[in-house]
């Protein structure tokens, strides 16, 4: 299970330092790789140590090397405290699931954001350090969520073998070897002259394109405005002229330009530093929020398959049915419990989730198992008559009184 939990470990933090990598080298940093492979191994083996208490922390110490490393700079220093802060918080937590749906969001994510994110660093010149320290995070990214949902996807039963994690073991051996070729100077400078003579030249001139059209479209508005600003003001719109002609405007602006250039430059980083906080905060908030369905992997093996996880997963919008409005009671019953303290996992049957409310709810087991059915036949029956709805939302209202 330790080779598992490594690879969840390389698909999650490998996508964060696939793109603060890349930024850390810009400002010299260049141990972005090494606070991926440590942070990913803290995370195994403090899964393999779960279940022997706060003894699980002690795995996660190690994950301090990377900021006493030889060569590391405040970059690196930077760029490895979120994903310490990340690991810190899967430990706290004991987020040491395996989910098939959550691989999966992060493996198409991965895609979506990293390959424009290098195709626009590559633009302005950055290849070689989007494939120095990028790249290398991003393969690693990638090809552990691949293993990782194949894994998933056969069972316990399969990736418990010890063939299978050999297996796997020989994959991520195969891969680490080519991140590492992948960081190495003979390659990037390959890399560059590749890059330099073919793809260069079509990134320029798709950009002069789109540039040259937005200039276009910059001026043909600058000037429709400029023509109604022109029939406002007439007298205005000549004096104007007037005095840019005696140069009178051109120094106005310029003492202006000049005066506010520092503190334009000032709120332009301070924008820059907020922009980056918030992408970091949003990234681990999505990070955080991507929650196991039915398609979780215990220790126990108990799973379903991920079109069966799909398939019991709640809508969003719920129709304006008396079924659908059960549904919704019982969603926000749900909501309740968990702001009570009950502890309500996403991956929770509806019988369970009876279970949990009981031990809280003693003396209402007839009232918890009444509105489980009731949400059962609008659940998987979609059907409910308007007194039905009536008693739910009685049972409801009752029940988070007690709450």
């Amino acid at each position: 299970m330790m080779l598992m939990h490594f690879l969840r470990g390389l698909s999650e933090l490998g996508f964060y330092y696939a793109l603060a990598g890349t930024v850390a080298a810009v400002f010299g940093g260049s141990l972005a790789l090494w606070a991926l492979l440590v942070q990913s191994g803290c995370f195994a083996l403090s899964a393999a140590l779960q279940k022997r208490g706060w003894v699980r922390w002690l795995a996660v110490l190690p994950a301090a090397v990377p900021f006493f490393l030889p060569g590391a700079v405040r970059a690196d220093w930077i760029a490895a405290l979120p994903g310490l802060g990340y690991l810190v918080w899967m430990v706290r937590r004991e987020d040491y699931g395996l989910s098939w749906s959550r691989g999966a969001d992060v493996f198409s994510m991965l895609w979506k954001v990293c390959i424009p994110f290098a195709l626009l660093f590559s633009v302005y010149g950055g290849v070689k350090v989007v494939a120095g320290q990028g790249l290398p995070a991003f393969l690693l990214a990638a090809v552990s969520s691949v293993l990782l949902l194949r894994s998933i996807r056969h069972g316990p039963e399969v990736y418990r073998q010890r063939s299978y994690q050999l297996l796997n073991g020989v994959s991520l051996a195969l891969l680490l070897a080519l991140a590492w070729l992948a960081s190495t100077d003979w390659f990037l400078n390959g890399l560059w002259a590749v890059y330099a003579r073919v793809v260069l030249p079509v990134l320029q001139t798709v950009l002069m394109a789109v540039s040259l059209a937005g200039a276009v479209l910059f001026l043909l508005v600058f000037g429709l405005v400029m023509w109604l600003i022109s029939l406002v003001s007439e007298a205005a719109w000549v004096e104007m002229e007037a005095a840019a002609a005696q140069g009178e405007l051109t120094k106005q602006v310029r003492e202006v330009a000049g005066s506010g250039a520092e503190w334009l430059e000032r709120v332009v980083l301070l924008l820059l530093v907020a922009a980056g906080a918030a992408a970091l905060f949003y990234f681990f908030r999505w990070m955080t929020r991507r929650r196991a369905d039915r398609a979780y992997v215990h220790g126990a093996g108990d799973r379903l398959s991920p079109a069966e996880a799909a398939r019991r997963r709640e809508p969003r919008r719920l129709p304006r049915t008396y079924a659908g409005r059960i549904r919704g009671q019982y969603r926000r019953f749900l909501r309740h419990c968990r702001k009570r303290g009950i502890e309500i996992e996403a991956s929770d049957t509806s019988e369970e989730v009876e279970a949990k409310a009981r031990r809280r709810l003693v003396d209402r087991g007839a009232e918890l198992a009444d509105l489980r059915l009731l949400y059962r036949k609008a659940r998987y029956q979609g059907t409910a008559t308007r007194e039905e709805y009536a008693r739910v939302k009685k049972l409801c209202g009752e029940l988070q009184k007690e709450l």
